[in-house]
């Protein structure tokens, strides 16, 4: 599977049910209207947590005749995550999971530091004076923003020998609070 394959996916559900006239238009108005963009993101600091190459996608809209360039239009952004065959857009904590290396373990604070530095990688926020990482018992809390009062960030649930079990995200998220297993705190 390559990276144009990934832009054609991500475009090509609206071609399902149209005609092959309709379709060669549609071709040709998006390859005139959509410009696909592909960059390595600088991963390399994170690649003792996940095995693969982080790939960002941006697709320019050109259809607003009111902007000149590309630029000018704005632009969508995916994160793709590459691991071998396998090509996953990142939509969610949780997809990482199966691409966690597996030697790493998360055990220590060093450790929690290094999943951190892959969060912000991965999923940026604008301000992360607010992060904080905090353990509790097999589950450890990697706080990555504050909004309106809630704590929203990533659950991740390891076994006695760190192994990530389970990664999910999580929103209003306090100390001493119980995690129900689908990315929600039940209090």
């Amino acid at each position: 599977m390559n990276l144009a394959l990934i832009a054609v996916v991500l475009i090509g559900c609206a071609t399902g049910d149209l005609s092959h006239e309709e379709n060669l238009q549609l071709d040709a108005l998006l390859d005139e209207n959509v410009v696909f963009e592909f960059d390595a993101m600088d991963a390399e600091s994170i690649s003792s947590v996940v095995e693969g190459s982080f790939i960002e996608v941006k697709i320019f809209n050109l259809f607003d005749k009111n902007c000149d360039s590309k630029e000018e239009c704005g632009y969508v952004t995916h994160k793709i995550l590459k691991s071998g065959e396998d090509f996953v857009e990142l939509t969610s904590s949780g997809v990482i999971q199966p691409y966690i290396a597996p030697t790493f373990k998360l055990q220590s604070e060093s450790e929690a530091a290094e999943f951190q530095q892959m969060l912000n990688v991965v999923f940026p926020v604008f301000f992360t004076s607010g992060q904080e990482i905090y353990q509790e018992n097999d589950t450890w809390v990697f706080i990555q923003e504050e909004s309106f009062g809630d704590k929203n960030g990533v659950i991740v649930n390891v076994d006695s020998d760190g192994t990530i079990l389970k990664i999910e995200d999580g929103e209003a998220i306090e100390r001493n609070t119980q995690f129900d297993g689908n990315g929600e705190v039940e209090r």
